[in-house]
């Protein structure tokens, strides 16, 4: 299965997850998202000041960038996330 690294970063500060073992890419960005949800909805004394800078990008094992997106744009996509998550468990 492929590798992927996650890097989320403001002009300050980077957190960083390497060699995180996923099944496509998709997943990755899952990861991504949810990980960059986790990370400031615990309130991170480094990003406090300005989580809005920060940029999300997730790179394959070869380089390849997989995903890479602003605070914002991440936080959208997890509400549109859970939305349909919510959706789908309502359905059943």
């Amino acid at each position: 299965m492929p590798r992927y690294t996650i890097r989320i970063s403001n002009p300050d500060i980077a957190y960083e997850a390497s060699d995180i073992v996923l099944p496509d890419g998709d997943r990755a960005r899952e990861l991504a998202v949810r990980l960059v949800a986790d990370l400031f909805s615990s309130g991170p004394q480094a990003f406090e000041a300005g989580w809005s800078s920060c940029s999300i990008h997730v790179v394959a094992e070869d380089g390849e960038a997989v995903f890479v997106a602003s605070a914002a744009e991440a936080a959208l996509i997890e509400r549109d996330l859970v939305r349909s998550a919510s959706a789908s468990l309502a359905d059943n």
